[in-house]
């Protein structure tokens, strides 16, 4: 799954695991992949929140104005 794309973290939800590094050592990666994948992650989240606060009507004003 993770070859083909799918969010490690989505796999860890998906198996249940409380830690990743359980999902780590199911998967066989190494810290180096996981750190790859984790960053992606993060980029991702990152994008969305981005991308959800200038959506919204009047997030720029309240942040300017210090409220």
């Amino acid at each position: 799954m993770l070859a083909d794309g799918v969010d490690i973290r989505t796999i860890q939800l998906m198996l249940g695991h409380a830690d990743i590094k359980q999902t780590q050592r199911y998967l066989n990666i190494t810290d180096e992949e996981l750190r790859r994948a984790m960053t992606g992650v993060w980029e991702r989240r990152r994008q969305l929140r981005l991308s959800a606060s200038s959506s919204q009507p009047g997030t720029d004003d309240a942040k300017a104005s210090g409220q």
